[in-house]
């Protein structure tokens, strides 16, 4: 895209909200664009429901296996966490091949809002774009909140971290929650 390149649709975020939005904008015969400040798929395909889902299905079929009797030495967390990260890339690519096919373009970088019809892409690499706009879609996702008593580090983990231990603790709490 340009400096001052204009789409119809312009989508912040491509979560599950945001690519599912950009790809019905494509589908209606609008120019779109999709802005992601972090990895395609967003916080949901990344650090959140499709990792979770993915190592709780692990768990389930390694504690299948265990009371058959069919565990072998070589079922470990590790492997756990090699298939949780198979499936999350699957997932991600599966978003951008849907993208690229449907015609919408992937922009990397923060927005910020100029006014009412134009955007602002920030990119670490590649500086400041401008895209001007009819439609804007603000799909940002979440995050986890910090508790100010409890705050993340050492021994207090926010989901993200949680779906990425190199090993199972002995114990664990779980404060709040979602799925």
């Amino acid at each position: 895209m340009n400096a001052l390149e204009a789409v119809d649709t312009l989508v912040i975020g491509s979560g599950p909200g945001g690519y599912v939005a950009a790809l019905r904008s494509s589908q209606l015969g609008m120019k779109t664009a999709v802005v992601e400040r972090q990895q395609i798929g967003g916080v949901c395909t990344h650090v959140g429901c499709i990792p979770s889902k993915a190592l709780i299905g692990e768990a389930e079929r390694f504690t299948i296996r265990r009371q058959r009797g069919a565990v072998d030495k070589g079922s470990s967390y590790k492997e756990a966490q090699t298939f949780k990260q198979a499936v999350v890339d699957k997932q991600s690519g599966g978003v951008r091949f849907l993208l690229k096919t449907a015609g919408v373009t992937v922009l990397t970088g923060e927005a910020s809002l100029i006014d009412a019809h134009t955007a602002a892409i920030h990119h670490a690499e590649d500086g400041e774009r401008h895209i001007v706009f009819k439609h804007l879609i603000l799909a940002t996702g979440s995050r986890p909140i910090e508790i100010s008593a409890l705050p993340f580090g050492g021994r207090i983990l926010s989901s993200t971290e949680a779906l990425s231990l190199p090993e199972i603790p002995e114990s664990l709490v779980v404060v709040g929650g979602g799925y």
